[in-house]
């Protein structure tokens, strides 16, 4: 038994989401959805960027002001230089929490040395947090990557290990990433309990429908097979060429050999 997500022009008629009191067409959802997560990365990269630049830079020379007011203030009492260096290991402990949240909201090592290196950094915090083993294989080196691509991969990467720690039980997972020569590949499999994709889908399980929303932004696709006791395998796949906003395409989630895809 299959359920199918298509855009209305490939149906007969369209197809609804959500539930009794308030459903959606499948199309219309998937079109706010990612108008959402558009918006939502736009602003994340707006404030990390921010918050990286000028707050860092702010508290940088707060803090040197603060080491000058020390020098200048050393034949104060004892009591004194103590309140100083207390000021400046707070602001010091303030800045390492706003790097730290600059980086969650808009990765380094994701900007900076590419998706291959960001896949192996998250798989190992994964095992590290999870205490689940993790085999990860990427390339060693990866050509430049078009920036919405690399982060939409990263966001599915995220969220589908982050439902593998919280939801499987798995006791391993296996993280693959492969680039062609027009394609990007992102495997993700655990040996899990596995569940019923259908009958998420049927309940409005909007975390489906935004990873999959993420691979239309870039003119990808989503598979996703699971069953109950069977694990899950989740599959996504994008063109290298530039992302286009909501690409057209089919959407197909089904138990047993479920698969979101075009």
């Amino acid at each position: 038994m299959s359920q199918s997500l298509e855009p209305e022009s490939k149906r007969s008629c369209p197809h609804f989401v959500g539930s009794s009191e308030g459903k959606l067409p499948a199309e219309e959802l998937f079109r706010i959805v990612g108008q959402l997560i558009a918006l939502h990365d736009q602003e994340r990269n707006r404030i990390g960027d921010e918050l990286h630049g000028e707050i860092g830079a702010a508290l940088a020379t707060v803090g040197i002001e603060i080491l000058a007011l020390r020098e200048s203030a050393s034949s104060s009492s004892s009591e004194r230089q103590t309140e100083i260096q207390a000021i400046y290991e707070e602001l010091q402990e303030t800045g390492s929490r706003v790097s730290q949240l600059s980086h969650e909201l808009v990765p380094s090592v994701l900007k900076h040395f590419g998706l291959a290196k960001a896949v192996e950094v998250e798989c190992r915090k994964f095992a590290d947090h999870w205490h689940i083993p993790v085999a990860c294989s990427c390339p060693p080196t990866s050509p430049r990557l078009d920036p919405v691509l690399q982060l939409n991969f990263f966001e599915v990467l995220q969220a589908a290990l982050h439902n593998a720690g919280r939801h499987s039980r798995a006791t391993k997972v296996a993280v693959s990433l492969s680039i062609g020569p027009t394609e990007l590949t992102l495997e993700l499999s655990d040996d899990g309990i596995g569940f019923d994709p259908e009958q998420v889908s049927l309940r409005g399980g909007l975390g489906l429908i935004i990873l999959a929303t993420r691979m239309r932004l870039v003119g990808g696709r989503l598979e996703l097979r699971s069953q109950p006791g069977q694990g899950t395998r989740i599959v996504c796949r994008a063109p290298l060429a530039s992302s286009e906003s909501l690409a057209s395409g089919e959407w197909r989630v089904a138990s047993g050999g479920g698969r979101i895809d075009d």
